[in-house]
């Protein structure tokens, strides 16, 4: 009878463990191959016959070629010195005893919670035709700071923390050990930067690198604010879509730079199959190496302040933009422009409102979704969970451009029209974030002790059950961390969103950049200000909450 039940419970989890990969199977084909297969039909089929006449108009034509190549130089410019600006970041934070390495580390994180064309708006205020440095300052009436300079200039400061992040967990991650013994052999420090730790590097390098390759090819709000002639796909993108309502012509570009991320992003996982390093103890063991020569640790403090002056000087650029009469002219202090934030009956109060309501409902669901996905991939042996990871990790490697528009594509149209809802910005926001919320969930979960389910397992509970009582628990502080992670890039998202927003739902960072396109830069400095303020204090609040739960 015992065993009866036994074998009647084991079929009870089988099923409803195959009914969840089941579920996740529809969301990734539902949320993300089909928008993505619709771009694709958008761009090659004409009245429902395969052509290749938009690609031929394209390639044809001098100015969309150049538009291309636009595109492709920035990405690279941008990430080849944001990588390299991140790395050396990285490594004076962790490795070198400089002071106040936690200050520069907050420092490099405020990009991270402000919109994406925040330095690009900066630029303008200090370099532009009215610039503060360039007008105020040198009596100079010049556009020069538009363009490819402006652009690299702003995105190459506003990614590279992402790309910092990235590779501050790849060193902390590693084994001082190997360091250390390649200094006991009589390696110098460069020595073994060269030969030991830059080589156990490689594959955060190279996601770093496509990180802010892709981050680059999707920057929509620096394109329009600073881009001036220099035209890239993102921009065109939009003009096609919201300006022209030629989705055959938006598709098709989108298809110009999607399938070069999805190779790279691939290119990335081979390369990180065939540079895996194991550690014995499956962790890194002793403490980290910390290098405390004076002309090396003072060269690396010299860098990261220079970085953290310029990320401070941006802001309080903004900071000084939204509290003066008009930029350029009268700088006269007034808080005129944070009323008409907060006016009764503002679009920018009901944008706030809106932004936030999304944001925290996409945010949980996507958490909720990205912790059990990555149990699924890091504990349940069912054949095709690899299939479910890559899937998953798909929207890191597209552009938030071609997701934008594979949204607005696919949901304006049956069998699914969700267009101008709530319900289609708030999916947008999940698959978006979604792989960061996922890899997250999949290290946390790695670090426990398989053994730990596998008694639970034994002693009659069922995978549910397990996960519920005994892995949820272990990781809420890493699943709280991806919730914050999520919201974060929830509200200051734009490339994507852009697309899908309506007259039904604002969006901030969509309220800026029409402030901006209408010349009231002060305006779109105080909405910058606000986002900046309230999403520092509500991480200060949550991350303040994870660590009472880490002493607790």
């Amino acid at each position: 009878m015992k065993k009866s039940k036994q074998k009647q419970g084991g079929t009870r989890e089988e099923k409803s463990t195959y009914a969840v990969f089941g579920l996740a199977w529809v969301w990734l084909l539902v949320l993300i191959a089909y928008p993505l297969v619709q771009v694709l039909i958008a761009a090659f089929f004409v009245n429902g016959s395969f052509s290749l006449s938009e690609f031929v108009s394209l390639f044809e034509t001098a100015y969309y070629r150049r538009v291309i190549a636009n595109s492709f130089r920035l990405a690279a410019i941008v990430a080849t010195f944001g990588t390299v600006i991140a790395l050396i970041f990285a490594l004076a934070v962790t490795k070198v005893n400089i002071p106040g390495k936690k200050f520069f580390h907050i420092v490099a994180l405020v990009p991270t919670i402000s919109p994406p064309f925040a330095f690009g708006l900066a630029v303008i205020m200090l370099f532009g035709r009215q610039g503060l440095i360039t007008h105020e300052i040198l009596g100079l009436n010049t556009g020069a700071i538009y363009g490819l300079k402006g652009m690299a200039v702003a995105q190459i400061f506003g990614f590279f923390p992402f790309a910092y992040l990235l590779l501050r967990g790849v060193l902390l991650g590693l084994n001082p050990a190997l360091e250390e013994a390649a200094s006991t052999l009589g390696a110098n420090r460069f020595k073994t930067l060269f030969s030991v730790t830059l080589p156990l590097m490689v594959t955060g390098i190279a996601s770093a690198f496509l990180l802010l390759f892709i981050y680059s090819m999707a920057d929509l709000g620096n394109a329009l604010l600073i881009g001036g002639n220099y035209t890239v796909v993102s921009s065109q993108i939009y003009l096609a879509i919201v300006g022209q309502f030629d989705f055959a012509r938006g598709a098709a570009l989108s298809v110009t730079v999607l399938f070069p991320a999805v190779v790279l992003f691939i290119w990335q996982k081979r390369l990180e199959q065939r540079t895996t390093y194991a550690m014995v103890s499956g962790r890194p063991s002793g403490s980290s190496t910390s290098i405390g020569e004076r002309g090396i640790v003072w060269s690396a403090w010299a860098f990261c302040a220079f970085i953290a002056l310029i990320i401070a000087a941006v802001y309080l650029t903004i900071l000084a933009g939204a509290s003066t009469r008009l930029w350029g002219v009268n700088y006269t202090p007034t808080l005129d422009h944070f009323r008409a934030v907060f006016g009764a009956g503002n679009l920018g109060l009901r944008a706030l409102q809106d932004t936030f309501f999304l944001a925290s409902i996409a945010a949980v669901f996507g958490g909720v979704l990205s912790l059990a996905i990555g149990y699924m991939v890091q504990r349940v042996p069912v054949k095709g969970r690899g299939m479910i990871d890559f899937l998953s990790m798909i929207p890191m490697a597209v552009p938030g451009v071609v997701i934008g528009i594979a949204f607005a594509i696919a949901f304006n149209k049956p069998p699914l029209i969700i267009s101008g809802t709530a319900l289609i910005i708030i999916l947008l926001f999940i698959v978006r974030t979604m792989p960061f919320g996922l890899r997250m969930s999949v290290a946390a979960i790695g670090q426990i002790d398989v053994a730990i389910d596998e008694a639970s397992l034994t002693l009659g509970a069922n995978r549910f059950q397990t996960f519920a009582r005994i892995t949820a628990p272990l990781i809420r502080t890493s699943f709280v961390a991806s919730i914050i992670y999520m919201f974060t890039r929830n509200i200051t998202s734009l490339s994507a969103v852009i697309f899908v927003v309506s007259a039904n739902w604002t969006l901030v960072t969509a309220a800026m950049l029409s402030e901006i396109e209408t010349g009231r830069i002060s305006v779109a400095s105080a909405f910058a200000v606000v986002l900046v303020v309230i999403v520092v204090a509500i991480n200060i609040i949550l991350f303040r909450f994870i660590e009472r739960q880490k002493t607790s």
